[in-house]
C-alpha cells in the first residue's frame, strides 16, 4: 500500500483474522506550512513548491473501530465510521488538503450502519446495496428545504410545491417527483462542485418546468418511466439517482428518455463461512459479452440489475466443474480463428494445438512490442470477426 500505485482509490481492507480498516490513499505533498492545498498558492515562490509526498502512515485511517465496521463512498476521510471512531483534521496538518466533503452515500450508510441496526445480516448488507434514498442531511435534502421555502406563497409554483413537499426523498422507479428533484438538483450541485454562481431558484424552476415539459410531456412523470436501462433490444425501467447508493446517472436521449450512462457496475458480496465455504453473489448492469451484440450474454444481466437482484456465483464449492474447466472450441473454429489471425500478420499457428482455447491465449499469441502498434487491435479484430 505504501506504493500508492493507484492513489485515486482509497482502500477499505479485511483480513483473514478479523482486523479491518480504512485507508486514504492519497499521495500528500508535503507543502509548505501556511498553504492548505484548497486554493492558488503564488507560482513565483520556489520555497512553495512540493517536496516529495508524506508517507502513507501520515495519512488518515481507521483500523479496526470500536464500531466494527468501515466504508469508503467518496467523501472525506474524517467521514468513514461512526463518528466516536472517526479521526479529525485537528489530527492532522491543515495542508494534507482534505475538502470535508460528505456525500449522501456517506451519511446513508453512517445511517444504515447506525447501531441500532446491527448486528448486519448478509441479507440486510446485500439489501443497502441498492438504497434508493437521499439523507435528510444530504444536499440534496437541504436544496428541496431551500428551494420550497423560496417559492412558498407564489402560486406560480403551486404543483412543484405539492411535488417536492410530499416526496420521500427517494429515487424509486415510481415516484413521481424524484425527476424534476434531480433536474432542479444538477445546476445547483455543479455550481458547489465548480465553485461557480448558482442560479436564482425561481428563474431555473421557470426553465426547469419549460424544459421538462417540452421533453417529457410533463413536469411529474414516474422516474422508471423515463430513466432506462437500454442495451441492445433491452430497455428496462431504473431507480436510483446521483449519489444514492443505488447510482444512476442518466443522459437525455432526445426522444423522451433518458439512458443509464453512469453508476453502479460489477458488483461483488463475498462472505467467508465459520465452516470454510466461500459464498460469492453479484450482479452486473448488461452481462459478460461487453464487447459482442450478438451474444446471448450481452445483456442477460440487465433485467435482474433492474430488478435489484444478486445472483449466486460458482465457486469451487458448488460447482467445481464451472471454475476448473472450459470446454473446447470444434477445431473447424480454431481454424478459422488462426486462419483470420495469421491474414492479419499478428499471430502464427506455428505449433499452436488446436483443442483449447486457452492454449490459443497463452501459447499461440506472441508478445506485443511497442513498435507495432496495429498488432493488438489486429489480434482482437481478428477474434470479433469469428
Amino acid at each position: 500500500m505504501e506504493t500508492r500505485a493507484i492513489a485515486s482509490f482509497n482502500f477499505v481492507v479485511a483480513d483473514r483474522s478479523g482486523d479491518i480498516g480504512f485507508l486514504y490513499n492519497a499521495s500528500i505533498p508535503r507543502r509548505a506550512e501556511g498553504y492548505s492545498g484548497q486554493g492558488c498558492a503564488p507560482g513565483d515562490r520556489s520555497a512553495l513548491l512540493w517536496r516529495g509526498v508524506l508517507p502513507l502512515s501520515a495519512n488518515p485511517q481507521v483500523i479496526n473501530p470500536t464500531s466494527g465496521w468501515v466504508y469508503s463512498a467518496n467523501a472525506t476521510p474524517f467521514f468513514v465510521s461512526r463518528e466516536d471512531d472517526n479521526p479529525t483534521p485537528q489530527q492532522y496538518p491543515i495542508n494534507i488538503g482534505n475538502d470535508g466533503r460528505k456525500t449522501n452515500r456517506a451519511r446513508r450508510l453512517a445511517e444504515l450502519l447506525a447501531d441500532d441496526k446491527a448486528p448486519f445480516s448478509r441479507d440486510y448488507l446485500a439489501a443497502i446495496t441498492f438504497d434508493e434514498a437521499y439523507s435528510t442531511s444530504s444536499e440534496m435534502a437541504t436544496f428541496i428545504r431551500d428551494t420550497l421555502n423560496a417559492i412558498d406563497g407564489d402560486t406560480r409554483f403551486s404543483e412543484v410545491k405539492t411535488l417536492l413537499s410530499s416526496w420521500d426523498l427517494r429515487a424509486s422507479a415510481d415516484s413521481r417527483a424524484s425527476l424534476l428533484a434531480h433536474e432542479l438538483f444538477q445546476a445547483y450541485h455543479a455550481a458547489k462542485w465548480w465553485n461557480t454562481e448558482a442560479p436564482e431558484i425561481k428563474g431555473h424552476l421557470i426553465e426547469t418546468i419549460a424544459s421538462m415539459k417540452e421533453r417529457y410531456g410533463r413536469i411529474d412523470p414516474a422516474l422508471g418511466d423515463v430513466v432506462r436501462l437500454r442495451r441492445g433490444q433491452v430497455d428496462l425501467p431504473l431507480s436510483g439517482g446521483d449519489d444514492t447508493l443505488r447510482m444512476i446517472r442518466s443522459v437525455d436521449t432526445g426522444d423522451g428518455y433518458r439512458r443509464a450512462n453512469f453508476g453502479d457496475g460489477l458488483t461483488l458480496l463475498v462472505e467467508w463461512t465459520q465452516e470454510g465455504e466461500q459464498i460469492v453473489k453479484s450482479f452486473h448492469q448488461y452481462g459478460a459479452a461487453l464487447g459482442r451484440p450478438a451474444s446471448d450474454h450481452y445483456s442477460d444481466q440487465s433485467a435482474p440489475f433492474a430488478r435489484k437482484e444478486w445472483k449466486r456465483n460458482p465457486t469451487p464449492e458448488n460447482d467445481g466443474q464451472a471454475m476448473t474447466s472450459t470446454p473446447p472450441l470444434p477445431k473447424a473454429t480454431f481454424a478459422r480463428i488462426i486462419d483470420t489471425l495469421s491474414a492479419a500478420g499478428s499471430v502464427s499457428n506455428n505449433g499452436c494445438p488446436p483443442d483449447h482455447p486457452l492454449d490459443l491465449l497463452n501459447q499461440c499469441v506472441p508478445p506485443f512490442s511497442s513498435g507495432d502498434g496495429g498488432a493488438l487491435p489486429r489480434y482482437y479484430d481478428g477474434l470479433r470477426t469469428q
